[in-house]
């Protein structure tokens, strides 16, 4: 019974390690933040995004002492989502991002292999106080130490000849006013994203009549992305943005 109760109350603490640092964390989950303001900053949402964010990364986990049982050891962004009950949790790794979801040169082929980024998707059906909404999670993971991913931190790019003489074509750059490697990255996750959500509609998995809360966070690089993820939601018709990110560059 006390294990219900903490459930209903949505009421969590875990012991989170993050690399060889362990400590205790307290934190909430309530669906119900996601039918609210999205302009008005929400604490509980900043801690939950920060978790989100962390579950990215191999060497970052939870293991639930209250409020549930088990860990979040998978280290790629859906763990902690089933956890919080969403459904269809999908990984894209950052190789099929430079592959399956890039736009191709003129010669037909993928370009700008060193704009990778990994994320995770997750959505829950929620209906409260009459409303129904269909709530995603885009997680983005930060550089995860490789030479193509720091490479990318630095390639800001230049739109003038003189860059793209020496770099080539770079068709998943769409905003020149954009850092190069974050929106070529950020464009292909919106691409990913935009896959999942219309292979969920072909399964008849989402309300499509219902208004979309989308959950975007991430750390460092992950960080940088998102905010450019963001932007485009916010301009995009019949999604609410809930934005909030670490440390970014």
């Amino acid at each position: 019974k006390e294990q219900a109760d903490l459930c209903l109350n949505n009421d969590f603490v875990a012991e989170t390690t993050w690399s060889k640092y362990t400590h205790d964390s307290w934190f909430k989950m309530d669906y119900r933040w996601f039918f609210n303001d999205n302009t008005v900053y929400n604490r509980d949402i900043a801690i939950l995004a920060s978790l989100f964010a962390q579950d990215m990364y191999g060497d970052g986990y939870l293991n639930f002492v209250k409020g549930t049982t088990g860990n979040t050891s998978s280290g790629n962004g859906t763990s902690l989502a089933k956890v919080f009950g969403m459904t269809d949790v999908r990984n894209v790794k950052d190789k099929a991002l430079a592959t399956t979801y890039a736009r191709k040169d003129s010669n037909g082929n993928a370009v700008d292999g060193d704009d990778l980024a990994e994320v995770a998707f997750g959505h829950r059906r929620v209906t409260w106080n009459g409303e129904t909404r269909e709530i995603f999670l885009m997680s983005v993971r930060g550089t995860n130490g490789t030479h193509e991913e720091w490479s990318s931190n630095f390639d800001i790019g230049a739109d003038n000849n003189e860059y793209y003489s020496k770099t080539g074509e770079h068709p998943d750059w769409l905003n020149k006013q954009n850092h190069k490697g974050f929106d070529v990255a950020a464009n292909r996750i919106l691409a990913a994203f935009d896959a999942y959500v219309s292979d969920l509609e072909a399964q008849g998995l989402l309300d499509t009549e219902a208004k979309r809360s989308i959950l975007i966070t991430g750390h460092s690089r992950g960080a940088a992305i998102a905010h450019l993820l963001a932007a485009h939601f916010e301009d995009r018709e019949g999604y609410d943005p809930y934005t909030y990110t670490m440390a970014a560059p």
